[in-house]
């Protein structure tokens, strides 16, 4: 194949762009020393060889606020952002709705939000199809005063390093876009509780921070130097925004983190969430508690076939099914007033194969339930496996294994009892 001269200056040109795109793009006012490059490389290779967690993707849009509908307890506006195709978003604005200044993170009210302030505003996961769009704003930041030049971002810390001497850390943020974040002594840290500036190291995992840049370099995760950082109260429960309903059915273990599994809850749609099935991170920081009694539980209490309520902040992956971090887990008593669980003691089948009963002996689950109890099994009754939550049959049954099962109905008055069994769960064969 023969080549132009000018075909060779197109070649020629693109190597080069793309060998110095990343010099290009990181050539600020206040450049990287190479002592700092070569330690961010350090950690962007230590998070790009981390074990990786579910990424939590947020949605935000960027503005002027016109055309406020207010009353006393919920709000709605149009927000028009000039930058985006899709120019105008109806926001709805409920309790639910976190409302903080820009300026020092203070909490502000319904009442701040008025025709020709700027704001940045966090929303979904549910948008109509109208024209324009609508959704529920969770997150609002008014903007109104801050400098054109900087752009405030949104975002969680996730990890922290200490760089040069502990004099300057690196903090990857975890928002709409994760970003390692330079913060040093330079950096202006502002506590929203007290209004006053803080030092760097009080930012720490788990810390919810808004942070001020516009450029940042191009690489994975991107790195940005902040002008400014504003480090914001934690959430209490009364201000999680959303809940989802449903059967937990399947357990899995986050590979490489202590204490974090999580769980598939199947449910129904609703006002909270578009989505059926949803994945749920749980950890040591989520709060399980019993629907009866209101007492603390631990993660063991987290089983297939559990019936639960889950709250938490409205952020979902975009993954599916979506991923969202539990805050707090309702378990709701089982259905079945009796159970028991224990060991298969013997296993009745008919001649014509047709008929199945179990004899169970073990423990009692509730006031009104039996040690030692015969089961019959019907086409009715539902067989799961505990780990998988798979359905299983009959036949998956033997003799010495361990299950929990449900019964309800009538029983005779026989020695052990004889009843139906509504469900049966294999824990061991």
């Amino acid at each position: 194949m023969k080549f132009t001269k000018k075909t060779i200056a197109i070649l020629t040109l693109g190597v080069f762009i793309s060998g110095n795109s990343m010099l290009a793009s990181a050539n600020t006012k206040s450049s990287l020393k190479n002592d700092t490059s070569l330690k961010i490389q350090a950690v962007a290779e230590k998070n790009s060889q981390s074990e990786k967690k579910a990424q939590i993707f947020f949605t935000s849009t960027e503005g002027i606020v016109s055309d406020v509908q207010a009353s006393e307890s919920k709000s709605r506006f149009t927000i028009k952002n000039n930058k985006s195709n899709n120019d105008k978003l109806i926001l709805n604005v409920n309790d639910a709705t976190e409302i903080i200044s820009a300026t020092d993170g203070k909490k502000l009210n319904l009442t701040d939000i008025k025709d020709g302030v700027k704001v940045k505003a966090y929303y979904g996961p549910a948008v109509t199809a109208s024209i324009p769009p609508m959704s529920t704003a969770n997150m609002i930041i008014v903007e109104q005063g801050q400098e054109e030049s900087e752009s405030c971002n949104y975002g969680i810390i996730t990890d922290v390093s200490l760089m040069k001497e502990n004099k300057e850390i690196t903090a990857l943020m975890n928002g709409e876009i994760d970003t390692n974040l330079i913060i040093n002594e330079k950096t202006e840290i502002v506590d929203s509780k007290t209004g006053k500036v803080v030092s760097y190291k009080d930012i720490k995992k788990g810390t919810r921070v808004i942070a001020y840049y516009n450029i940042t370099t191009m690489s994975m995760p991107p790195i940005a130097t902040p002008k400014k950082v504003v480090i914001l109260s934690n959430q209490k429960d009364k201000d999680l925004s959303a809940t989802a309903t449903g059967l937990i059915s399947d357990i899995n273990i986050v590979q490489g983190i202590k204490n974090e599994i999580m769980v598939l809850v199947k449910g129904e749609k609703s006002k909270d969430n578009i989505y059926v099935d949803i994945n749920f991170i749980i950890n040591s920081k989520t709060e399980i508690i019993s629907e009866k009694s209101g007492n603390k539980l631990t993660m063991e209490a987290i089983k297939n076939d559990t019936n639960v309520k889950v709250y938490y902040d409205g952020v979902l992956s975009k993954s599916l099914p979506p991923i969202g971090v539990a805050k707090k887990i309702v378990i709701s008593e089982p259905k079945n007033e009796m159970g028991i669980i224990g060991d298969i003691y013997n296993i009745y089948t008919s001649e014509d194969k047709k008929e199945n009963r179990i004899e169970i002996k073990g423990e009692r689950l509730g006031e009104s339930g039996f040690d030692n109890i015969i089961l019959n099994i019907s086409e009715k009754t539902k067989i799961v496996d505990f780990k998988t939550g798979a359905k299983l049959e009959v036949n998956d049954i033997k003799k010495d294994s361990k299950v929990v099962a449900y019964y309800g109905g009538k029983l005779t008055r026989s020695l052990p009892p004889i009843g139906f069994a509504e469900k049966i769960v294999l824990l061991k064969q």
